[in-house]
């Protein structure tokens, strides 16, 4: 692709009637709209600057964020992975976010790019960087990149256990995103530790290791002031679990399936596990939300069960 301001505008008027117009998203779908982008080089950071380049990954996330039928054809085509690595380092903020946002789209629906993240790990080409510069994206100073990364690594772990070997690295990054001020990210990020443990119990070590139970049990059991925040963005959380609160809830109660995870969480609670039925009797004294105290029940009942190995 040859830019020019001609080229620019282009791309920017695109990107407007693919973001505002179903029925035109619908035909850069038809016409292989990110295949031709990328085959133009209309995602490489070396030729293009940082507005079209966002403007570009917005169209295409549009695309990946409805799914299904000739999107994710167009989509599969395109073969996205080897531009997306280089734009997850990119020196600019928006367009590191927006490339975050494009793969927690691409994995939201199914797990067909699943087979793009992983092959990377063997291949030598530019794409080989993509997971792992998603994982430290997760910790990214830009408030917006990391509320997407969280999201991102969250659905990459949704639908399946294939990309949990290389997934355990995210544990220690998203536990921190729990503590930040945004309270999309801290959900995105509670949403994504569960779903570490979603299918299966393979990760508990790190989450063990990352201190995520213990983390996930002071993010739910922390008082909220006032109606509780909405903080939607992440695919990976239950339907009803809005909240960071909810999610963390939720997402503790799916680790305490596993014995690993109870044992973490039970040593970092004082008094052990009265201890922790103390907190969530506080927690449901001082809420009228159902989903927690839903949700509270839930974790009750995981820890009553037998743990999985």
């Amino acid at each position: 692709m040859l830019y020019t301001p001609a080229a620019a505008a282009a791309a920017f008027l695109l990107s407007r009637l693919v973001l505002l117009s179903p029925d035109f998203a619908a035909q850069f779908a038809r016409s292989q709209g990110p295949q031709t982008l990328v085959s133009c080089s209309a995602l490489d950071p070396g030729l293009i600057p940082a507005p079209v380049l966002s403007a570009c990954l917005a169209a295409i996330g549009q695309l990946a964020r409805g799914g299904g039928g000739d999107a994710e054809r167009s989509l599969r085509e395109a073969r996205l992975g080897g531009a997306l690595g280089e734009l997850l380092v990119h020196q600019e903020a928006a367009v590191r976010a927006r490339a975050c946002n494009l793969l927690g789209n691409l994995c939201r629906h199914s797990d067909w790019f699943y087979e793009e993240l992983g092959a990377s790990a063997a291949s030598p080409t530019r794409s080989s960087a993509l997971l792992p510069r998603l994982v430290r994206a997760c910790s990214d100073a830009d408030p917006a990149t990391q509320k997407f990364a969280c999201f991102a690594v969250g659905n990459a772990a949704f639908h399946s256990r294939a990309l949990y070997p290389l997934l355990a690295p995210a544990a220690p990054p998203l536990v921190a995103a729990l503590s930040t001020t945004d309270p999309k990210t801290r959900a995105n990020a509670a949403g994504a530790l569960g779903n570490l443990v979603r299918n299966g119990g393979a990760l508990c070590g790190a989450l063990s290791r990352a201190d995520a139970p213990l983390q996930l049990l002071l993010l739910a059991t922390r008082p909220v002031g006032g109606s509780a925040q909405q903080a939607g963005g992440s695919s990976a959380a239950p339907q009803g679990g809005s909240t960071p609160q909810q999610i963390a809830l939720f997402s503790l109660g799916t680790c305490c399936a596993y014995a690993a995870c109870r044992e973490a969480l039970m040593g970092g609670v004082e008094g052990g596990r009265e201890g922790l039925e103390a907190m969530l009797l506080k927690l449901e004294g001082g809420t009228r939300d159902g989903v927690v105290i839903k949700y509270a029940a839930r974790l009750r009942g995981k820890l009553a069960a037998p743990a999985l190995v």
